[in-house]
């Protein structure tokens, strides 16, 4: 019989513990902002290897678009990475994704980049999660939930903006069938303001507008509005959307009816039918698809927690240094050599070798053996590291991410290399360029050429999630 996994709701404003039943979904336990050490404890007495899950609502996330040339395989991944580092000081909390041709220009496609900015608010509950032997399955921003549990659309290809109200604000989504395309997180508008203004309207209105004039889909586009919460939950909605002068799109008010029937209660069974979405995106990520959200550490530590990644690599240095002292080891006799090739017989039909003649002077004492050298020491070879990021400060100091560790450039034998893009330069190598992605020290440096320049028609379009204030 499979487990239904632990759900973990992380927020501004902390974080929940759900579990699912046949009946719904309950709230087991809470956390405030900074009581990692609780939450720690409280885990102890969790299964170890229980599997877990995590959704993810901070407003600190961005959605950035490019035009990249259109390649496959190996040089997809690496140029993919490559741009992640670009964008995102932290990979590992970022995503790219393929959606579709960039317009009528075969040789080019259109990619998103999503991803936290500063993901510190997150970091000490997954360590939490990770030193309690918890086995975390996923990892997926509120946003791209939003996008998979979107109800069908009449046109499904057709753009469209859906709305919920989450307990830490309203959050907006661009949504091109069950695609995320951009979201943004409105903490000032819950749904206890939005049932006593208009706020909420406004911002939505102040979305859409921003989305048109990035030029991405046609002005033209309708671009409507779906309010996923239940009817009457918003009481202006009717007013607000009849405003005198109002040219932009009616916005819907629509609650599915697998959404109606969820049922959710808090510790003590009490229901929880306040109109917030959060129980319906916690129902939907306990069955998320493995594609949904950020993959789960980098690919020189995948899966493993620190303690194991530091134990796996002492014991690969340690099978390396057996095996290159036991090849240096002679693994014969002294004198042996000497004593095979005496036992030799001669070849049929040859003559015996004569003896050597002795020394003069009488002296027939045996020739001194030369002495066997002892082998030399194995040099312990620099284990590769792969550059995750390049990170650059506006107080001038400049930092690097090396297989998930932060250090300073002046740390290290490399500093930072000129051009349009972030790269990195090894000293006294000014010929090697290193991008995020690659592997410091490389392979073979001596054969390592500089990294085609990107083309110039390349579009960059950054766009920024963050709160409204």
């Amino acid at each position: 019989m499979r487990h239904r996994p632990l759900l973990f709701s992380v927020d501004a404003l902390g974080l929940e513990s759900w579990r699912t039943d046949r009946s719904g979904i309950a709230r087991i336990a809470r956390f405030a902002p900074g009581e990692h050490a609780a939450f720690a404890a409280w885990l102890t007495g969790r299964r170890r290897g229980e599997a877990c899950r995590m959704v993810v609502n901070f407003a600190d996330e961005s959605f950035e678009a490019e035009d990249l040339p259109r390649v496959r395989g190996a040089d997809r991944r690496a140029l993919h990475a490559r741009r992640l580092g670009a964008w995102f000081p932290h990979p590992a909390f970022a995503r790219a994704q393929v959606l579709g041709p960039a317009g009528a220009d075969a040789r080019l496609e259109h990619v998103l980049f999503s991803g936290l900015n500063r993901p510190a608010q997150l970091e000490p509950w997954l360590e939490a999660v990770r030193a309690a032997g918890l086995r975390l399955e996923r990892v997926v921003p509120a946003a791209q939930l939003i996008a998979h549990l979107a109800p069908p659309s009449a046109t499904p290809p057709a753009a469209r903006l859906l709305v919920v109200f989450t307990r830490a604000g309203m959050r907006i989504c661009e949504v091109h069938g069950k695609t995320l395309h951009f979201s943004r997180l409105v903490g000032q508008c819950t749904l206890a303001s939005a049932r006593h203004g208009t706020q909420w309207v406004d911002e939505i209105g102040l979305t859409r507008s921003y989305i048109l004039a990035r030029g991405r889909i046609g002005a033209d586009a309708p671009l409507e509005a779906t309010v996923l919460t239940p009817p009457g939950a918003l009481a202006p909605a009717d007013e607000a959307q009849a405003r005198p002068g109002s040219t932009s799109p009616p916005i819907h008010i629509a609650f599915p009816a697998p959404f109606a029937a969820l049922r959710a209660c808090d510790e003590e069974g009490a229901p929880l039918a306040d109109g917030e979405f959060s129980g319906a995106l916690l129902h939907g990520l306990s069955s998320a698809p493995a594609a949904l959200g950020w993959p789960l550490g980098s690919p020189a530590g995948a899966g493993l927690h620190p303690p194991a990644r530091r134990r796996t690599a002492t014991l690969a240095a340690a099978l390396a240094l057996a095996g290159l002292a036991l090849g240096a080891h002679p693994w014969w006799s002294a004198g042996q050599g000497a004593v095979d090739t005496a036992a030799l017989s001669p070849p049929p039909g040859t003559a015996p070798s004569p003896s050597p003649l002795p020394p003069a002077g009488g002296n027939t004492a045996p020739p001194a053996t030369l002495p066997i050298m002892p082998p030399a020491e194995a040099a312990v070879p620099t284990p590769r590291r792969r550059i995750d990021g390049i990170l650059r400060r506006p107080d001038g100091r400049d930092f690097i991410w090396l297989d998930g560790r932060l250090l300073e450039l002046d740390e290290t034998a490399l500093s930072l290399a000129p051009g349009p893009s972030p790269s990195l330069t090894p000293r006294g190598a000014q010929q090697l360029r290193l991008h995020p992605g690659d592997y410091w020290p490389p392979a073979d440096p001596g054969t390592a050429t500089p990294p085609p320049a990107e083309p110039p028609d390349t579009l960059r379009i950054r766009i920024r999630g963050g709160q409204a204030r």
